[in-house]
């Protein structure tokens, strides 16, 4: 299912840019993914339960600073909330140096 984020968060995926002026959005994938489950131990697998989870693809993810901002899916030109940003983990090789976009991490949104 597509889907998209809005915030205001950190805009460059270094955790030491600042963040947006203005609200921005990014279009994004909902993942049944075994990597969301790999990465987060409590996540039951299925976008049905109380989290919703995206893997990380091309750099389009949400960043430090969207937290409690939607995620909506949109068809024929409405817009229903699915979900409220939340956090993001990285892969443990990967954690060393974070940053938002990393492809292979995972972002995880209250499922609403």
């Amino acid at each position: 299912m597509k889907v998209i984020a809005a915030g205001f968060g950190l805009t460059h995926p270094s955790i030491s840019s600042s963040g947006a002026k203005v609200a921005k959005k990014v279009d994004l994938k909902i993942s049944e993914n075994d990597v969301c489950k790999k990465l987060n131990n409590y996540w039951d697998g299925t976008n049905d339960g109380e989290t919703v989870c995206n893997i990380v693809e091309n750099g389009r993810d949400t960043c430090t600073g969207d937290s409690g901002g939607p995620l909506v899916y949109s068809q024929g030109g409405s817009h229903q909330l699915v979900g409220i940003t939340s956090f993001g983990i990285l892969p443990y090789e990967l954690r060393q140096n974070p940053t938002c976009g990393t492809n292979g991490g995972a972002a995880f949104y209250t499922h609403v």
